[in-house]
């Protein structure tokens, strides 16, 4: 009987032990979900995946910020339970080589993941980029997978760009567009449109022409560009003419070639010039001669089109000794 019933009491005791053991730890929280984000883009884009360990709520948004990883650079980033996600190191594995881990950041164990901002996406309230936000609680138990979804559209707005001559002629086959990559101003400047122009054999005049634009949405969510359009002013880039070159010979009595003097010439500008022994006494003079007769005379018309008109002039001279001119 005795050892009935201590046998009864150890089997009781035993199954206390056994209970006891069984609830130290709650296997209820064992599992992760997969989240996939994802928003239409004729289909499906997906945003990002997360991991979220049974029981574990996460807030994931997206907001109209800086990166962490650059600090100069506006884009959609991934805050997750509102801290902002560094996005550097980032690879189709996760966050392999990002600091800190999305367990550091958050104060989620277990909490994993990888994410793909989204570029050329907004959502608009107001005029501004607004914060994009969905919240998951993961199941208590057991693995699994769900998809959550954000309500984005895609930047497609185009800004038309036009140029005209100093005539206020447009110029079509300049037209272009230009799509930005968020809500709110830009600035289209010399140096990027000259940059275009240039390719196509024009340039800006005057060169230092700009425009900030700004860029938003009206009372029912239609893009709206403040101006509507820009114009800039152009003209086709200046060649340089090719230079011209003027030959002025001087003879002698006899008609014997004695000096010869090239003028070479290179300029947009027209331009009358005059030869006679008043405008040439000095080079002469150094030479040892003069004009003879004196009352010799050359016009000669210069175009960058034509050049010189005449090409060549001759002069009739007389040698003289360094006295004549003292």
């Amino acid at each position: 009987m005795k050892k009935r019933l201590f046998s009864l009491l150890l089997a009781v005791c035993m199954l206390f032990c056994v209970s006891s053991v069984a609830f130290a730890y709650d296997y209820s929280i064992d599992g992760s979900y997969q989240v996939e984000y994802r928003i239409n883009d004729n289909g499906y884009k997906t945003l990002e995946y997360l991991w979220v360990p049974c029981g574990q709520t996460v807030t994931v948004e997206y907001k109209w910020t800086t990166s962490p990883a650059y600090p100069y650079e506006y884009a959609w980033v991934l805050h997750v339970n509102g801290v902002k996600i560094p996005s550097r190191g980032l690879n189709q594995y996760g966050w392999l080589y990002a600091s800190p881990s999305l367990e550091e950041a958050t104060g989620i164990e277990g909490l994993t993941g990888f994410d793909i901002v989204p570029a050329q996406y907004a959502v608009i309230r107001n005029g501004k980029p607004n914060p994009l936000s969905v919240d998951y609680t993961a199941p208590a138990t057991g693995n699994g997978s769900t998809t959550k979804y954000f309500s984005l559209r895609q930047l497609s707005s185009t800004f038309s760009v036009y140029f005209e001559d100093e005539d206020g002629n447009r110029i079509e086959s300049l037209s272009c567009s230009y799509r930005p990559i968020s809500y709110g101003e830009f600035t289209l400047d010399a140096d990027d449109v000259q940059a275009y122009l240039a390719e196509n054999g024009y340039e800006l005049v005057p060169p230092e022409q700009s425009y900030t634009v700004n860029y938003g949405v009206d009372a029912s969510g239609n893009d709206v560009f403040e101006p509507s359009e820009v114009v800039f002013i152009v003209r086709p880039i200046q060649e340089e003419p090719e230079p011209a070159e003027l030959q002025v010979n001087f003879v002698d009595q006899e008609g014997t070639l004695v000096e010869e003097l090239s003028y070479t010439y290179t300029t947009e500008e027209e331009k009358t010039m005059t030869f006679n022994a008043e405008s040439m006494y000095e080079y002469l003079a150094e030479k040892g001669y003069l004009l003879w007769p004196m009352d010799q005379a050359a016009t000669v018309s210069y175009t960058s089109a034509d050049g010189f008109s005449p090409s060549e002039v001759t002069f009739k001279v007389m040698q003289v000794s360094s006295k004549t001119f003292s």
